[in-house]
């Protein structure tokens, strides 16, 4: 990031010394529920991301599973898996924790998708996430667009630089925190935290005057709990129950 966006971010969040950005705040979530030297399995790595990056310095061994073959060029993973999105291509108990960032909201049928990480998790093992608050205008807006628009306007209200991935088709079937309860509780998860929050206007970097209003929505939904069901992401922690049966 640079340019005026930089300046803003400085001026306006970073400068506050209590003040975390999203990123640090899930490495935090990380760091507290993936057991030391763990076999981690990370859902929609990519080719890189700083996520994969975190979780080789933490993890035993870390595992990539993506529809993606793109996801072979991460050189942070141990091992890579190209799939069909439906089934996972490992024995039951398999891994310590499960991780996603930036996935639910592609998931088409969140209730396979769930049963596939509940499989493949050792009894206790736990499930960490992060996914888009339906509620929040960026999702909301991509929910009521076709996906033709989220390619032509996402990247560029981020000001993502050129070469970046098109945005992938989004359905948004896993994206409220009642929904996430309701599912996970269903298939065998005792669901742990499910927190919402808002940080700085990541869709206001295309102009300044969408910089402003952006941050005084955040201003407002971080104002009082009455409202944190409007801001940005949810993060997830839940955790697999010994006495869940195999799904299947």
């Amino acid at each position: 990031m640079s340019g005026w966006q930089k300046e803003y971010i400085d001026k306006y969040y970073r400068q506050f010394p209590d003040w975390k950005d999203l990123t640090a705040q899930w490495y935090e979530l990380l760091q507290e529920n993936v057991p030391h030297n763990a076999r981690v399995l990370e859902i929609g790595p990519g080719p890189s991301n700083d996520t994969s990056q975190y979780l080789s310095s933490i993890s035993g061994h870390l595992v990539g599973l993506d529809i993606d073959p793109e996801v072979k060029q991460n050189k942070w993973l141990d091992e890579v898996h190209v799939y069909d999105g439906w089934q996972f291509p490992f024995p039951d108990d398999h891994f310590d924790a499960v991780v996603s960032r930036w996935v639910n909201e592609h998931v088409e049928n969140p209730e396979t998708h769930c049963r596939e990480i509940c499989r493949v998790l050792v009894p206790d093992g736990k499930y960490i996430f992060r996914t888009s608050n339906l509620y929040h205008y960026a999702a909301m807006g991509a929910r009521i667009t076709p996906h033709w628009f989220h390619v032509l306007v996402a990247n560029r209200l981020r000001n993502f630089q050129p070469g970046h991935h098109d945005p992938y088709p989004t359905y948004y079937r896993l994206n409220t925190r009642r929904r996430i309860r309701l599912l996970l509780s269903k298939i065998g998860f005792v669901v742990e935290a499910l927190e919402v929050k808002e940080t700085y206007p990541v869709y206001g970097q295309a102009s300044k005057i969408m910089f402003y209003m952006f941050m005084a929505y955040e201003r407002i939904v971080n104002s009082t709990p009455l409202l944190e069901d409007l801001r940005f992401t949810i993060d997830g922690v839940a955790r697999k129950n010994k006495a869940t049966l195999k799904a299947g």
